[in-house]
């Protein structure tokens, strides 16, 4: 990054590949280098496509089985008749489904060999003693409790490799959009980061147990998720045992109820008649109450671990901002 400096670069793809790099390191201790590239290999347009996918089926499951269905049933019966018509094989709209393309496969067959590799180090017992990434770590409670199966982990290793790249860009790109677009923010936050580091409380590799003593730079996350959040479906709750009644409603046990975080965020009752303004002192502002409100809604957009997913965001934010001066080369209107 630091060679590319000086140069106009897509917030969105740096935040994306940065992001994809950070939880391949964290799961694998190696990533593909997607950010120095600075070319897809097609990791992130895959990750889009499968969460955009799961998304409609989380809400719809018989999405999932009528495709399911559809291949293992008609799609058979299909190459058949396609077969059979061999003219019909040379137009360009033909039903039957391509081969994965080399990007596809890539993607997968790079997790799936540092998982191979993984196992192979573990059954030659060649493991490090001390876990220098999620899989070793993984590995090791596994050799220590059989009871999490080695299928359990390789999923979980699996679904690490992607599932928090998605939240983690959509934050910091809109991090980067909302500082660097509302004048003084930027140089607050370089302020506070100067300030830390000539008292000695920040290290020139920013630690986490430092970044949380720069609390303008974390207020200014928070408003960005608040303005923009990861999660854009409405996170379901199951009303409990008993039922209860919500805004006069009564609602049986086993209901499925939820917020969307993008109309939560603009609560005026919450963060005032100025809610759909980018304003971070808001956060300095508000009572334990309304904090505590926020937290059991909002900050729950990031299912995929938040706690671990916010102390990646402020380390990403607090080191561009502090290795970078920024700007935007084109500002557009605010769609949202």
């Amino acid at each position: 990054m630091i060679q590319r400096a000086g140069r106009i670069e897509d917030i969105d793809h740096v935040a994306n590949f940065l992001a994809s790099d950070c939880l391949q390191v964290a799961t694998f201790g190696e990533s593909k280098g997607l950010l120095e590239a600075g070319v897809d290999d097609g990791s992130i347009e895959l990750t889009m496509r499968l969460w955009g996918y799961m998304h409609w089926v989380g809400y719809v499951p018989r999405l999932h089985r009528a495709k399911k269905w559809f291949n293992m049933i008609v799609k058979p019966k299909l190459r058949i008749i396609l077969a059979m018509l061999p003219s019909l094989l040379t137009q360009k709209t033909t039903i039957h489904s391509e081969p994965a393309s080399q990007k596809t496969e890539h993607v997968f067959i790079w997790m799936r060999k540092r998982i191979r590799d993984r196992f192979d180090s573990f059954a030659s017992e060649k493991l490090p003693m001390k876990a220098t990434d999620i899989a070793t770590r993984l590995l090791q409670i596994h050799a220590e409790k059989p009871a999490l199966k080695a299928h359990w982990v390789s999923e979980m290793l699996g679904t690490n490799f992607g599932a928090g790249v998605e939240t983690t860009a959509i934050t910091i790109s809109s991090f980067l959009d909302f500082v660097i677009s509302h004048p003084g923010c930027q140089e607050k936050i370089q302020r506070e980061i100067d300030g830390a580091r000539a008292a000695g409380e920040l290290s020139k590799i920013p630690k986490l147990t430092e970044i949380e003593s720069l609390p303008y730079l974390s207020a200014c996350l928070n408003e960005s998720k608040r303005l923009h959040p990861a999660v854009g479906s409405p996170l379901q709750r199951v009303v409990p045992h008993g039922g209860m009644e919500l805004e006069g409603k009564w609602l049986p046990a086993g209901t499925a109820i939820g917020i969307n975080p993008w109309v939560m965020g603009r609560n005026k009752s919450l963060f005032g008649a100025n809610a759909d303004a980018f304003r971070p002192e808001r956060w300095f502002e508000m009572s334990p109450e309304q904090l505590k409100a926020c937290g059991a809604y909002l900050w729950a957009s990031e299912f995929s671990g938040y706690m671990n997913l916010t102390m990646e965001q402020k380390q990403i934010a607090c080191s561009l901002v502090l290795e970078y001066a920024l700007a935007l080369e084109n500002i557009w209107p605010k769609q949202f």
